[in-house]
C-alpha cells in the first residue's frame, strides 16, 4: 500500500484539489483548511493548525519508531528536518548541535541532494 501512495504522491497524481478538478470542474482546487492552491507538496506544507497537529503527531511516532528499532543515529535528523514542511534547508540542520562539529560525509551527501529543485 506504502508504494501506491508514495507513486501517486511523488507524481502528484493524488486525491487534491488539484487533481479533482481534472474531473469534476464543480470541485474547488483550493486546500480545504487554508484557501491555497492544493497541490500534492502542499499537503505537507500546509501551515493550517488541522493539519499540523496530526502531522506533528505523525513525526513524534516516527520517531519513537526510530529510536525503538535503534536506527541509526544520522537518520535522526528526518524527523526535524519533516517538521520543518520545506521551511529549513537540510544544511541548516547540518549546523545544529545534534552532530556537533563532525557531520558524517554520508549526510553532507543527503543533504546536497536533498537541496536540489
Amino acid at each position: 500500500m506504502f508504494r501506491v501512495w508514495y507513486a501517486k504522491q511523488c507524481s502528484g497524481f493524488c486525491g487534491t484539489g488539484q487533481m479533482i478538478t481534472r474531473w469534476d470542474k464543480d470541485a474547488s482546487a483550493l486546500c480545504p483548511n487554508c484557501g491555497c492552491y492544493e497541490t500534492a507538496d502542499h499537503l505537507n506544507r500546509c501551515a493550517n493548525k488541522i493539519r499540523t497537529g496530526p502531522l506533528g503527531d505523525s513525526i513524534e511516532n516516527l520517531l519513537e519508531w526510530m529510536r525503538d528499532h535503534q536506527t541509526h543515529p544520522d537518520t535522526l535528523w528526518l524527523p526535524r528536518y519533516l517538521a520543518a514542511q520545506g521551511n529549513s534547508l537540510f544544511v541548516d540542520l547540518l549546523a545544529s548541535p545534534l552532530w556537533g562539529q563532525d557531520v558524517p560525509e554520508a549526510m553532507r551527501q543527503v543533504g546536497n541532494s536533498l537541496e536540489i529543485e
